[in-house]
């Protein structure tokens, strides 16, 4: 079966391989999470690379303020992620997002500073700002990444987008073979 689609989301979920075609031509062919970010760097400035901090990761975008650590600490309730990023020109409120998904390629969850609402405000040539995300943990035993995103207010501008910027694994006392777990009762 064919699944034409321009809603990358809607490939990940539904395809187990995909084919991203311009003008014509087989741009990118395999795994659908590779594809489907070759799709999505086409509509940025630039698609320059930006230095990776490993092998397995992959950043992209137009530059001007980067995220430049991200950290993990997962505990049997919660889950917090640290951020630092860094702006080397002047930005106004740039929008940083988180993306959780499963070392199999599988979109948990995610979200960004405009979804909740908390403005970043100015940053100027060598400001660097620390955030925090906090969130229960209902992930089931497992392996997971974070992928970090920053885009600008108007939501289309992409400055650095890093996959897998971090890894963390999830240990609980119960196993489920779901990625989530909410912790059922029953009466």
């Amino acid at each position: 079966m064919i699944f034409v689609s321009h809603d990358m989301d809607a490939v990940r979920e539904y395809c187990d391989r995909a084919i991203l075609i311009e003008n014509n031509e087989i741009i990118e062919a395999g795994e659908t999470d590779k594809v489907a970010q070759k799709y999505t760097k086409l509509f940025t400035d630039s698609t320059a690379e930006i230095e990776s901090l490993g092998e397995e990761s992959s950043r992209w975008g137009k530059g001007g303020i980067k995220t430049t650590k991200v950290s993990v600490r997962a505990s049997e309730a919660r889950i917090t992620i640290f951020y630092q990023i860094e702006a080397s020109t002047n930005i106004e409120n740039p929008n940083v997002g988180l993306r959780i998904r499963s070392v199999s390629g599988e979109n948990i969850t995610g979200t960004n500073t405009k979804i909740e609402k908390f403005k970043t405000g100015v940053m100027s040539v060598g400001d660097t700002k620390k955030l925090e995300w906090e969130l229960p943990n209902v992930l089931a035993d497992g392996d997971y990444y974070v992928d970090a995103a920053l885009i600008a207010s108007d939501g289309i501008t992409v400055y650095d987008w890093w996959d897998e910027a971090a890894q963390f694994k999830v240990k609980k006392e119960r196993n489920i073979p779901y990625s989530i777990d909410p912790g059922f009762r029953v009466k």
